[in-house]
């Protein structure tokens, strides 16, 4: 048995236990480099933490430029009440925040060389956690 994921009482998804207790210790360090990245400057055309090679090939600047809103710093405990090491359950808590989460890690995959490093973990998440973009109001 797995942990569930529940969002408004409704089970969205699981989880193996021993995926969730790893999940758990990356998605704080996942967060913190969304959080960062939201505090810089993303002029259009801008790249980060991408290799320019010895020939003077740039990776591919994406088409759209604006930056997700950067209204918040985001915090797992606001998107998550994690009660897997009593009950083997995961609420979601907040699914708008956590597209919002998803929407930002969307930009930063084409601009960021370095969110490659905490992309499987972030992919895992939306994974797990899509029924809940699924329900009906």
């Amino acid at each position: 048995m797995g942990n569930l994921i529940l969002y408004n009482d409704q089970n969205i998804g699981d989880v193996a236990k021993a995926k969730w207790r790893l999940m758990r210790q990356l998605l704080p360090i996942a967060i913190a480099f969304v959080n960062a990245s939201m505090k810089e400057a993303w002029e259009p055309g801008t790249l980060r933490n991408v290799v320019v090679s010895t020939s003077g090939v740039t990776p591919a600047v994406p088409a759209t430029s604006t930056a997700p809103s950067a209204r918040a710093p985001f915090s797992l405990e606001a998107i998550f009440d994690d009660q897997s090491d009593t009950f083997d359950e995961i609420h979601l808590l907040d699914a708008a925040e956590l597209q919002r989460l998803f929407t930002w890690c969307d930009f930063l995959v084409t601009r960021d060389g370095a969110y490659e490093l905490i992309q499987p973990v972030i992919e895992a998440l939306r994974i797990r956690t899509r029924g809940a973009f699924e329900l009906r109001p």
